[in-house]
């Protein structure tokens, strides 16, 4: 079912979107073939703003009662997606192609696949590195619920940068790095002949990290493309637990 606006309200998938602004809400968009309920940990962190639109097949583990109730006391909106026909990738070709539906219907500006599947790393990249009809969202792949956090907070942090004055004469991140630190961190680079800008942005993820997941999501965030974050990250995280 395609989006259909009316007035305040858009229903999408069985979503009602009356009372939410987006500047609060995310939308969860659950591969739960993959995950299966495993997906949902952490789901209290979930609140009244979210969306969560679950696809699922005949496939799918059953959910009991209890958990059910647990997800219908964090307030989030729920859909359901059932795909009834089978083939390889068959639910995530939809996953991906109702990403860029939600996108384009709904005010949020921070959405989540969550899945273990890699081959939904495009998807976010793209999403990431283009603005839609001039707006700005922000993808990410988690295979749980509570994997957002790190995320967020990684977020929040870049926020606050942006809106932060900028001090005169204020050192660059790659004059902040120890020396020491800098020439192990490139060693380890060189191999993968990445651009000088890219090697600011992993000092800069040095500095404003404290723990490997948020320095993996940093860099994510920054680059903007997962599988050349991954390898950076693969390439300097002994670095990183070193520091």
């Amino acid at each position: 079912m395609y989006p259909e606006r009316k007035g305040k309200y858009a229903i999408i998938n069985g979503f009602q979107e009356e009372n939410r602004t987006g500047e609060d809400m995310s939308v969860y968009l659950i591969d739960y073939e993959n995950v299966q309920q495993g997906g949902f940990s952490g789901m209290n962190q979930l609140n009244r703003e979210d969306q969560v639109l679950i696809f699922y097949s005949e496939n799918a583990e059953k959910v009991s009662l209890d958990f059910i109730a647990e997800f219908q006391n964090t307030g989030a909106s729920v859909a359901f997606r059932k795909i009834n026909k089978t083939g390889k990738n068959y639910l995530d070709f939809q996953l991906a192609a109702m990403s860029g539906v939600m996108v384009a219907s709904s005010n949020a500006t921070e959405y989540y696949i969550v899945s273990k599947d890699k081959d939904f790393d495009p998807v976010v990249d793209f999403f990431n590195e283009n603005d839609i009809d001039g707006k700005k969202v922000r993808f990410a792949r988690i295979e749980k619920i509570g994997a957002n956090k790190a995320f967020k907070e990684v977020t929040k942090k870049q926020t606050n940068k942006k809106n932060t004055p900028k001090k005169e004469k204020q050192q660059t991140a790659a004059e902040s790095v120890p020396k020491e630190l800098k020439n192990a961190l490139r060693r380890e680079l060189k191999p993968l002949k990445i651009q000088p800008s890219d090697y600011t942005k992993v000092y800069k993820a040095f500095l404003q990290t404290e723990n490997k997941l948020d320095y993996h999501n940093f860099l994510v965030k920054e680059i903007q493309n997962t599988d050349k974050a991954n390898k950076i990250y693969k390439a300097t995280v002994s670095v990183f637990e070193e520091k």
